[in-house]
């Protein structure tokens, strides 16, 4: 992984957890780039409140969780087109941006976006919360019970 996308943006960027790949990225990561390793639950919830934006730049994520729980914390989001959970809660410019996988000068456009206008941030942090709150377990569960409603009713038609 590379961190041009980064480069011309104020601020840190703080990478929370650990993986196959953090060699890799500790060794092209610069000065501004922190690693935090693997942390307890309790500990990442701490990173998130301390965040201005989340970022998830997948080449492929299924659906992503931890887009949920950006999400829940308030935070824009930036994340590709190639991570699930983003079709459900990026609202592309609204509260945060869907970028193309690869893409890094759309990533770098997003990312400078965020870092230069508090405003958005604000405003995007708060649409994130709006959009996650319909994602909760009772209203998947409320979905799998009615899904299971309707799949009953056509087996006895």
């Amino acid at each position: 992984m590379r961190f041009e996308a980064f480069a011309e943006v104020a601020g840190e960027l703080v990478l929370v957890g650990s993986g196959t790949a953090e060699a890799e990225l500790r060794a092209g990561a610069g000065d501004r780039v922190r690693f935090t390793g693997a942390l307890p639950r309790d500990e990442v919830a701490a990173w998130y409140r301390r965040a201005d934006a989340f970022v998830l730049p997948s080449r492929s994520e299924p659906w992503g969780m931890v887009l949920n729980e950006a999400a829940t914390a308030g935070l824009p989001i930036v994340a590709t087109d190639g991570v699930g959970a983003a079709r459900e809660l990026v609202e592309d410019g609204v509260n945060g941006f869907r970028v193309p996988v690869g893409d890094e000068h759309a990533l770098a456009e997003a990312l400078r976006r965020l870092a230069d206008d508090a405003a958005f941030r604000t405003a995007a942090g708060a649409r994130s919360r709006e959009l996650v709150a319909r994602l909760t377990p009772e209203a998947w569960a409320d979905g799998v019970a009615g899904l299971a409603r309707r799949l009953a009713a056509q087996r006895s038609s």
